[in-house]
């Protein structure tokens, strides 16, 4: 596929995560959200900051780098997923109130470990 698609499609994916959440956050109570509810906000909240990263972290490059868009897009969506997961791990911890100082920097060590491993494949 084509990074122009690529990229339409990740912008496409933030939109809909976008005005998922707004509706999500209008409609939901926080104080009084069921376990499903929970999970559908991790999801929406995933999704956004995926496609948010991805499309920042490919633009980021695309201005900063000189080589070939293609090679910049697939370290983009997997720097975008892991900081999504990272970023809702963190969340999920928070609100069990198991995050601690110490807890995010091993979360922060274990996903830079994981990009260090994929980069030097």
């Amino acid at each position: 596929m084509r990074v122009s698609v690529n990229i339409r499609l990740l912008l496409v994916l933030l939109f809909i995560s976008t005005a998922a959440g707004y509706y999500f956050l209008k409609l939901v109570d926080p104080y009084q959200a069921s376990l499903e509810e929970q999970t559908g906000f991790y999801i929406i909240l995933f999704t956004w900051i995926f496609s948010c990263s991805s499309i920042l972290g490919f633009g980021l490059r695309y201005i900063f780098q000189g080589i070939e868009p293609k090679y910049m897009l697939r370290s983009s969506v997997r720097q975008g997923i892991l900081f999504g997961i990272i970023a809702v791990i963190a969340l999920i911890l928070q609100a069990g109130a198991i995050l601690t100082l110490w807890t995010g920097l091993l979360l922060v060590a274990v996903f830079t470990l994981i990009e260090v491993y994929v980069v030097s494949r």
